[in-house]
């Protein structure tokens, strides 16, 4: 599909109002970014672009996307962000990513990213062979949420020959990321495997029957949780009601709305310490920078927070970058950073 028609319908179907463009400096953002430049006038546009610090030019992608965004006339915002360990770095890079632009957003806006058509083929099959459910195998939808922010891909009917010819028509800058070939990420073993297959009709039917599978699906998996939600957690009493298969498709699905892309496999496990544990226990789990809380009957999400150590302040109400205290009395409040030992956290949201 043509590039300008792509994003064109997509803003025709979608009407977004604020849109955010994820910008990495590779072809692909380039390419959205310049296409979605001529619609400066009629909505808010930002740019945004996430430095890993990975790379040894990753400072000098940076100054690219901002001076493309000056000389386009779009407003540009960068972050920083650090991974700390070399294990599953794909993913952490891609959380830390999404995570970042969230907080930023919050909400106001819709996040647009450059996936293509060949991407949507790659997550398939990498999510196929990492044993993922019906819903990951059909892959990236034109609009979802990823860590409570909404994601829109107007390109995943194009090709990823139609982006090139695009930049090159354009004549557009963008950087090559070296990892990209890579043979250490499977997801760039599985690029080339792919390379030589055009014919993907079966495919594409495949993906019809899976989405209007998953579609039903999900309509009966949104009228149980609503049946067992309390304000923003579930209802343990309401939840351990239900058959134990659709416990575990539940809080799979609740809990993929809030923290992102999480294992099918782990439900059991927390199925069991949550919903198994007395009243009077407070059982905690870690997913990522997220911890899910069970306090009497219900459970809850909340960020594990980063504070600063160690914290002190008075006033009536403190700002601990997770949300305020509120503190009538005055008095000077102190809190320390409790590092990694989470369960400490959980008797200071109880308290």
């Amino acid at each position: 599909m043509n590039i300008e028609l792509a994003l064109s319908q997509f803003l025709l179907k979608h009407k977004p109002i604020r849109l955010y463009v994820a910008v990495s400096g590779g072809v692909d953002s380039m390419v959205l970014l310049d296409a979605i430049s001529k619609y400066k006038r009629d909505y808010f546009i930002e740019v945004l672009h996430v430095n890993h610090h990975l790379a040894g030019e990753s400072d000098k992608w940076q100054a690219l996307v901002k001076q493309k965004a000056f000389e386009l006339g779009i407003p540009f915002k960068s972050f920083n962000v650090h991974i700390e360990t070399q294990s599953a770095i794909e993913e952490q890079c891609r959380d830390a990513r999404y995570q970042v632009m969230a907080s930023y957003i919050n909400n106001k806006g819709l996040l647009l990213t450059a996936h293509h058509q060949e991407d949507q083929r790659e997550t398939s099959l990498f999510r196929f062979l990492r044993g993922s459910s019906l819903r990951g195998l059909i892959g990236m939808q034109e609009i979802s949420q990823l860590f409570g922010l909404q994601v829109g891909r107007p390109f995943l009917q194009a090709t990823k020959k139609s982006i090139l010819e695009y930049a090159n028509a354009k004549q557009l800058a963008w950087v090559e990321d070296p990892s990209n070939h890579s043979d250490v990420h499977t997801r760039n073993r599985i690029r080339r495997l792919l390379e030589g297959i055009h014919d993907i009709q079966g495919y594409k039917t495949t993906q019809m029957h899976l989405s209007r599978q998953q579609i039903l699906l999900e309509e009966s998996v949104q009228e149980k949780l609503m049946a067992v939600k309390t304000g923003g957690g579930l209802s343990i009493c309401k939840l351990s009601q239900l058959s134990h298969m659709w416990q575990e498709e539940v809080l799979y699905y609740w809990l993929s709305s809030h923290v992102g892309s999480i294992s099918h496999s782990c439900m059991p496990n927390i199925l069991d310490m949550m919903v198994s544990a007395k009243e009077d226990r407070y059982p905690s789990y870690k997913l990522g920078h997220y911890q899910l809380l069970r306090y009497r009957d219900i459970l809850s999400v909340m960020i594990i927070p980063a504070l600063p150590n160690p914290y002190e302040g008075r006033g009536a109400e403190i700002d601990i970058k997770i949300g305020v205290i509120q503190n009538i009395s005055g008095e000077r409040v102190a809190i320390s950073y409790l590092g990694d030992d989470t369960s400490q956290y959980k008797k200071l949201f109880q308290k």
